[in-house]
Order: C-alpha cells, then sequence, then structure tokens
C-alpha cells in the first residue's frame, strides 16, 4: 500500500472514532436529562403517596368515632393539627396548634389524645361518638398537608 491510501484509511479510522464518541457522549447526556427528570416526577409521587392518608378525608363526611381515632393514631405527629368544630360551636386544635394562618380556631393549644379523652358530655369541645363530622384538609405554604378540619353536621 502506498503512503497516501494508509493515510486516507487512517484519517478515515480517527473521523470514525470522533464521531462514535460524539453520539456517546450525546446519548449519556440526553439520558442524564431523562433520568434527572424522572427522579423528580418519583420524588414528587412519593410525597403525593405520603399524604394520602390525610387528603383521603377531604370533603368526606365521618363520624365521632373515626375523628377520635384519627386524633389517637396522630397523637405523636409533630406537625399535623386535628381542629374539631364541634356543634356547641366550639373549634378546638387537637394534637398540635394550628398553623396555617387562614383559620381561626377557638381553642389552639394542641390537645393531645390523652386530654380528649377526658372530656365529659357537657364540656363545648366534646366529641360525639355518633355525631357526623364533615372534614376539610388544609395546606400549609409548602403544600403539606398542616391541618384536617372536622366540622360537626
Amino acid at each position: 500500500m502506498n503512503n497516501a491510501l494508509k493515510f486516507l484509511l487512517l484519517a478515515a479510522g480517527c473521523a470514525l472514532v470522533v464521531l462514535l464518541i460524539t453520539v456517546g457522549v450525546k446519548t449519556a447526556s440526553k439520558g442524564k436529562d431523562d433520568i434527572d427528570g424522572n427522579i423528580g416526577q418519583y420524588s414528587k409521587n412519593a410525597s403525593d403517596y405520603k399524604e394520602v392518608d390525610k387528603t383521603v378525608y377531604d370533603g368526606t363526611v365521618v363520624l365521632g368515632t373515626e375523628v377520635k381515632r384519627m386524633i389517637e393514631t396522630y397523637d405523636k405527629d409533630d406537625y399535623l393539627s386535628i381542629v374539631v368544630d364541634t356543634s356547641r360551636g366550639v373549634s378546638t386544635a387537637y394534637v398540635n396548634k394550628c398553623v396555617v394562618p387562614a383559620l381561626t380556631v377557638s381553642t389552639n393549644s394542641g390537645i393531645k389524645y390523652s386530654g380528649m379523652a377526658t372530656l365529659q358530655k357537657s364540656d363545648s369541645n366534646y366529641i360525639n361518638d355518633s355525631g357526623e363530622f364533615l372534614a376539610s384538609v388544609h395546606y400549609d405554604e409548602n403544600n403539606v398537608a398542616a391541618c384536617i378540619w372536622f366540622q360537626q353536621q
């Protein structure tokens, strides 16, 4: 073979290698973008799923026994507040204080389950086991469920 042909084969080989490297880099870059997008979607789905046990109550009517069960379930929660508005017009925050600024709570002390269990039927914030309560979920500025409000019907 003459030198010109060897040079052309070497140049073609180098061009092919550069082309393959370029295609590989572009494919890897696109794959990284896709992975980043999917990780973001996964994080959003995971946070939505984390809140589903609370948001399922939004707009539903539950009995007082279910309200008491919720207070007992979230008794050790460090953020969520459960507000119960009784038929006597008294709204009481259980578990934690209500941090949603748009809500006005009569008693915002964050009564724990043990304190709720000692209430008598004559108390204004007594939760009637057979009473019906309309639930609504309220969110803070970070779109995290901060308060579940139960309004006695």
